[in-house]
């Protein structure tokens, strides 16, 4: 009788164990799921680089950014972020404003070229290469994040003269956080992490003079009210000097769901 009890109370006790197991699981996506959700992010990444690429700030926004996300989009860099409908003034509307400033230092040269809205982006050469990627899909399949290094270069009209254009080259890292929404997977937030930039003519022997580039890209911000910042960056991103010890930018690890991680 003894035995029969001993074994109906551990038979009640390994059930009540398992029950509460089975209630702290919880409901994953697949393996396969998972694969094919990782695969869809790179894609959108990669049609952000092809984008930003051709000037097509705007055909971006409208394609594959988030159109009814929890909280607002943001567009952030070391100096701050731009958010919600900001995001369209600056990195769309004044993205236009400053290609049709440089169609018109290009036909200074150039008056060949027909002066409409089709020349927009004449003269400009600009590659952000995608590279080692991290990326992971939240467990509930509903969010993701995602980190590549980003080298490249860009080129564009200078002065109005026949001297050659003027470039830059950068290496920079891209934080960035996706959602699911109904059609298929969108940019939440773009986080921008620089490390290396400088004038592409001179190569890195220019470039330890950073105050005077902080400085000048907080000038050019100030010139029309749709480049201001919404807010601050409150931990910004160090350039490279010579005196930089070198930090590890967060990066995606693996996460249920968004509000237990952290965002870009």
């Amino acid at each position: 009788m003894k035995l029969l009890k001993a074994s109906v109370m551990g038979l009640i006790t390994a059930l009540g164990v398992g029950s509460a197991l089975a209630a702290e699981k919880r409901p994953e996506i697949s393996d396969a799921q998972r694969a094919v959700a990782i695969q869809a992010v790179a894609n959108i990444m990669g049609r952000h680089a092809y984008y930003h690429g051709v000037g097509k700030n705007c055909d971006e926004l409208d394609a594959i950014w988030a159109k009814h996300p929890p909280t607002p989009n943001t567009f952030t860099n070391p100096n701050g972020a731009w958010t919600g409908d900001h995001i369209r003034s600056s990195y769309c509307e004044m993205n236009e404003v400053n290609m049709k400033k440089d169609l018109d230092k290009i036909r200074k040269v150039y008056p060949e070229v027909p002066d409409s809205a089709t020349s927009l982006g004449v003269g400009m050469f600009l590659i952000h290469t995608l590279t080692t990627p991290i990326i992971e899909i939240a467990g509930d399949g509903k969010t993701a994040k995602g980190m590549w290094y980003s080298p490249g270069i860009g080129i564009g009209a200078m002065d109005g003269t026949d001297s050659a254009p003027g470039g830059i080259f950068f290496y920079e890292k891209y934080g960035v956080d996706f959602i699911k929404e109904e059609d298929g997977w969108k940019i939440w937030h773009i986080q921008m992490f620089y490390d290396l930039t400088g004038p592409l003519e001179h190569g890195v022997a220019t470039v330890p003079v950073k105050e005077k580039v902080k400085k000048e890209a907080g000038e050019m911000q100030s010139v029309d009210p749709r480049m201001k910042q919404d807010k601050a960056n409150p931990n910004p991103y160090q350039f490279w000097s010579p005196t930089r010890i070198p930090v590890m930018t967060p990066t995606p690890a693996p996460y249920y769901t968004f509000s237990e991680t952290f965002s870009y």
